[in-house]
């Protein structure tokens, strides 16, 4: 009891002084970080009091000697003390008691001798376990009951990851010996540990023969179901991840997977399954995967903890934890994981409490997910502080405790895991909300568009009726037009027949050497022609004037379509200089069209060409028939004016001159008309025209189908 009562009063103390570190905080306005405090003293006295109560009862019922209470150690700098130098009075006077079944020695190069004096009040066969498993080089000598004080007494069981794994057929995860009590006898055990990758420590555990399987089987039992656990979690993540796209979610599941990976080496599962042979290699995994994991808590946390968004000093700080995890991840695969251990577990022990400290901090928040937030870091410390305390044997505590990290990492992971779901539910909620505004948002649009169609549509109605107006006006203008020509012609015909037919009448009375009379006959005959095919052209355009071209195709060849285009040109532009150009191959090819409409676009090719070329000089206009890879091309080159570079793909329009043609007469109906003409004949206009130098317009007309 004197026992308890003292323990007791130690965690008092150290409760009080958290309790005082509380109101501190409090007072400097520090609250939120005070309830940690208070919290975290709160669980190690519970913690403190249940396992020192326990303890006795544990111990009095325990029929195998306990572990606790009679281990010794001794260390060894020189690395060169064996069994029977150790056995010598002047070394064993030298061990020192060690609180507790458990030893932890943090990071040395020194050897290690254990002894374990095991006093039994039973007959009985048990199993002592040591863990972990992937302590270098480890040497156990046991004895019989009541023996032990020679070096020949001690049989020799070698094991650690740096040699091959014992075939002892007792356990594949922990390094295993069977030892013999005897009542009334003490059982002697040395163990020596040489240890030089990674911190040194070392649980032992005792075990009746008979319960031995059913130990390891709960052992393994709890090994699947943090694994199975920690899968799940995972799990779990990823799918968040599905429905809400963010960085946080598959952080967190990596750093679930780096927990797992640095707990499969811990427990001893990558030297028994990954590198049972190969010690250095299992050194390398368990030093990358506990780096690494500094690494990924540093990460993770930036993002957990929106520091980059709230302080770019912490980001930073953050930042430089996680570059001091992958250097640690080299030193580990360079062999060299002691020499950064010290400077890596300082590390890890600061982003721990820094964590604490600002979720603490910002506990209130985010509502539930920040209070999650603060209860996962507040679990993860109070688990390491825990696991430290029972390592480094600030009192005895049962070997069960050993797991406590173990367990609060998996707490940890579950509530941050909450604080995911907490978050993918205000999510969704936000989103719920977002959708309704956008809904009500597009129900308010679509009642102003149907509001704005609907007056639209009455606008349009309006100018419809009032391009109809026009439209029918314009059509009416055109029949008037029309009729007026037909009238002017018909009226004109008259006339133009008696003065024709006077004059030949006339010309048949001159005496055959009168020339100067017959000159005047011939001129009267070649001015009443033109006047016919003035009135006929224009009678002609007025009827394509219209909304639509309807052209009434027969079989022509495509030599005399474009002879009687010249004559009529001749005829009607007053003999201009034409030349005529006819490739013979092609002057038989019979075309389908309307030889009228046709004959009128090549005519106003010709007349434009000639007009612009009088603008600038006198040059000859040249009218050529040649084959083409669709069919015949009628091609009216001229050295006018040309078309300006920025007109010519407008001046197909109705209505559109080029800019440089002010100076002749011309409605820019001509082009327009001979392009609708082209159209209606399924065949194509092309223009080419440099300003200044000339144009070359092209009328390409398909073949017949039974022209071969």
């Amino acid at each position: 009891m004197a026992f308890v009562d003292k323990s007791l009063s130690t965690f008092q103390r150290v409760y009080f002084k958290l309790n005082m570190l509380h109101t501190q905080a409090g007072i400097g306005g520090f609250g939120r970080l005070g309830c940690g405090f208070r919290l975290v003293a709160s669980v190690l006295l519970l913690l403190a009091i249940q396992t020192v109560r326990d303890a006795p009862v544990a111990f009095a019922t325990e029929q195998l000697p306990a572990v606790s209470g009679h281990l010794a150690i001794l260390e060894d700098p020189s690395l060169a003390l064996s069994l029977a130098d150790v056995l010598r009075p002047e070394h064993d006077g030298r061990f020192l008691p060690v609180i507790g079944g458990d030893i932890s020695l943090g990071i040395t190069r020194s050897a290690y001798w254990l002894r374990l004096s095991l006093p039994s009040g039973t007959d009985a066969a048990a199993i002592l376990t040591m863990s972990p498993n992937f302590l270098d080089a480890v040497d156990i000598y046991s004895a019989a009951p009541g023996q032990g004080r020679v070096a020949n007494d001690y049989r020799l069981t070698q094991t650690g990851d740096h040699r091959p794994p014992i075939n002892s057929g007792i356990s594949a995860i922990a390094d295993a010996v069977r030892v013999e009590f005897k009542d009334g006898e003490t059982t002697r055990l040395y163990v020596r540990i040489l240890n030089t990758n990674s911190a040194t420590q070392a649980r032992f555990h005792l075990s009746r023969v008979e319960d031995f399987a059913s130990d390891l089987s709960a052992t393994t039992l709890g090994f699947g179901v943090w694994f199975g656990g920690m899968i799940v979690l995972i799990f779990v993540q990823l799918v968040f991840y599905q429905f809400d796209r963010k960085l946080i979610y598959p952080l967190i599941a990596v750093r679930t997977l780096s927990l797992m990976l640095l707990y499969f080496g811990n427990f001893g599962l990558s030297r028994a399954l990954l590198f049972p042979q190969n010690g250095p290699a299992n050194d390398v995994f368990i030093g990358a995967c506990g780096w690494g994991a500094l690494c990924v808590f540093a990460v993770t946390n930036i993002k957990l903890l929106e520091l980059d968004r709230k302080s770019t000093f912490l980001h930073r700080v953050y930042l430089l934890i996680a570059g001091g995890g992958l250097i640690g991840i080299v030193f580990a695969s360079l062999h060299l994981n002691l020499d950064f251990a010290p400077f890596g577990s300082v590390l890890a022990a600061l982003a721990a409490m820094l964590s604490l400290v600002i979720s603490l901090w910002y506990a209130r928040e985010d509502g539930v997910a920040s209070l999650l937030r603060a209860a996962a870091f507040m679990v993860l410390v109070s688990g390491s502080i825990v696991s430290i305390m029972q390592r480094v044997a600030v009192w005895d505590m049962p070997n069960w405790v050993f797991h406590v990290y173990g367990v609060a990492g998996l707490i940890h992971i579950v509530l941050l895991t909450g604080v995911l779901a907490v978050r993918l539910r205000d999510a969704e909620r936000r989103e719920r909300i977002r959708n309704s505004q956008a809904l009500e948002a597009a129900q308010s649009a679509e009642r102003m568009a149907a509001a704005l169609v609907e007056e639209r549509t009455a606008e349009l109605n309006e100018a419809r009726r009032a391009a109809e107006s026009a439209l029918q006006a314009e059509m009416q203008s055109q029949i008037q037009q029309v009729r007026f020509l037909e009238v002017l012609s018909h009226q004109y015909r008259t006339p133009l027949s008696a003065i024709r037919t006077s004059a030949d009448s006339i010309a048949l009375s001159l005496r055959k050497g009168d020339e100067v009379n017959r000159s005047r006959i011939e001129r009267i005959r070649q001015s009443v022609i033109w006047l016919v095919q003035i009135l006929e052209t224009n009678l002609q355009r007025s009827l394509l004037q219209g909304a639509s071209i309807q052209p009434e195709p027969a079989p022509v060849t495509a030599g005399s379509m474009l002879r009687a285009a010249f004559k009529r040109s001749q005829d009607l532009l007053n003999d201009p200089d034409i030349r005529l150009d006819i490739d013979d191959s092609v002057s038989e090819i019979v075309l389908l069209v309307d030889a009228a409409m046709i004959e009128l676009a090549i005519v106003n090719l010709l007349e434009n060409a000639v007009k612009y070329t009088a603008l600038k000089g006198s040059a000859p206009v040249t009218l050529s028939l040649v084959r083409d890879q669709i069919g015949v091309a009628i091609v009216v080159r001229d050295h006018g004016i040309g078309i300006p570079t920025d007109d010519l793909p407008h001046v197909l329009q109705n209505g559109v001159r080029g800019a440089n043609a002010s100076g002749a007469e011309g409605s820019g109906l001509g082009l327009s008309m001979v392009a609708r003409i082209v159209a209606a004949h399924a065949g194509s206009l092309e223009l080419k025209s440099v300003e200044g130098e000339g144009t070359t317009a092209k009328i390409i007309l398909p073949v017949a189908a039974d022209a071969g």
